[in-house]
């Protein structure tokens, strides 16, 4: 028996500085690593089509992804191949009773060729027949109700049902977990009573075995952000035969991703800017996602000759989506001479407003800079002021 096991999809994801046809453009990347990993479940006519969760990024997708992915099932489905569902930490509802809370799965399991194993009371199961024998397939999806540190599978019971494989969308204890979420213990992990347990949520992939459980993480189909420029997107690949396991993971290639670190201490120069954009130039990339980082200690006379308005202008230039980080930046404390000082707030106001505009990458903000910084130097030349009361 052949399976195809995927999550960590995130289709929809959303990016609060992309332009609205950058985001377009990054969420259709995002669609199309799912459809390669339908692809290859037709092309090697595999038996089942496993998900672990955060197939969506929200728990109210848009129709276009909504569509999308019904689209997917139903090529699926005309190849007889079975697709199981869990929901994740993203796309399943926070309350249940809310008003309009209906996980997006319910919606597409309303084809016979989906199964959602919703599992909010505990784990489910299912006996499924495919075209190469029978197994059960258990869920248990994310529950927003856990605390942190709870283990989703303590105590858990499968009756008589015990599954062979168990969907999980859950980080594994030393590995992955992130101190404030749920976790799977290993001693409960072992004790599940599966053989095989597939893990969505942890977006690194990686194989293990804990006691007789052999556990695999599914890892993302694309990179989501720079924090995860060094993970490999991709999939797996089970074939069950005679009690034996093979496993592959099927690598996809994403989209390309750089992250530029510039050490403040390099741009003590006089012309610091110069230096950035020839960093920059070495890695152009129109297809790119860049993140340019300057970190450490800069004098203050050094970052006042860094024109950012110029640096932001041409990383936007050279790729598909440029970020621009200052936050690791710290600025030399200085001792200032306190007589002779000659402060121009015109031309203060201008700077920080330049500063501002390069930290927006969207229209609407820089001119709403813009049309502050117009507004402060009416004010400071006794334009349009109220008097006071």
């Amino acid at each position: 028996m052949k399976i195809v096991f995927t999550a960590d999809n995130h289709l929809g994801c959303y990016y609060a500085r992309m332009t609205p046809a950058q985001l377009e453009r990054r969420r259709l990347a995002l669609r199309l690593a799912f459809s390669q990993v339908v692809d290859y479940a037709l092309e090697n006519e595999v038996d089942l089509f496993l998900q672990g969760g955060d197939l969506f990024d929200q728990p109210d997708p848009r129709n276009v992804e909504i569509a999308f992915v019904t689209g997917q099932i139903k090529r699926l489905e005309s190849a007889g191949i079975q697709t199981v569902l869990i929901g994740g930490n993203h796309d399943t509802p926070r309350s249940s009773g809310a008003p309009g809370s209906m996980a997006p799965h319910r919606i597409l399991s309303h084809s016979n060729a989906v199964i959602y194993l919703a599992g909010a009371d505990g784990p489910e199961s299912v006996h499924l027949s495919t075209r190469h024998g029978e197994i059960i397939v258990g869920g248990l999806s994310s529950d927003p109700r856990l605390q942190p540190g709870d283990d989703p599978l303590q105590g858990a019971s499968f009756s008589d049902n015990i599954p062979s494989v168990l969907l999980m969308h859950y980080s594994l204890a030393d590995h992955g977990w992130v101190a404030g979420e749920p976790v799977v213990k290993r001693e409960s992990l072992a004790a599940c009573g599966a053989g095989i347990v597939l893990l969505g949520h942890n977006h690194r992939s990686f194989r293990q075995t804990v006691g007789a459980v052999t556990v695999i993480s599914a890892g993302a189909t694309e990179r989501l952000d720079f924090g995860e420029i060094g993970n490999r997107p991709g999939f797996w690949v089970l074939e069950i035969e005679n009690g034996g396991l093979q496993t592959d993971f099927v690598t996809l290639t994403p989209q390309p991703m750089h992250r530029l670190r510039i050490a403040a201490e390099d741009l003590a120069g006089d012309d610091p800017t110069a230096i950035i954009l020839e960093h920059l130039s070495e890695i152009a990339d129109e297809g790119a996602m860049l993140r340019l980082d300057i970190e450490g200690t800069l004098s203050r006379a050094a970052y006042h000759r860094l024109r950012l308005t110029e640096i932001w202008r041409r990383g936007t230039e050279q790729s598909f989506y440029f970020d621009l980080g200052l936050s690791g930046l710290i600025l030399a404390e200085e001792e200032f001479p306190t007589a002779d000082i000659s402060v121009n707030p015109q031309e203060e106001l201008r700077r920080a407003a330049a500063e501002m505009t390069a930290s927006r990458h969207d229209d609407a903000g820089r001119r709403l800079v813009g049309e502050a910084l117009k507004t402060a130097l009416a004010r400071l030349h006794g334009e349009g002021c109220r008097p006071e009361l």
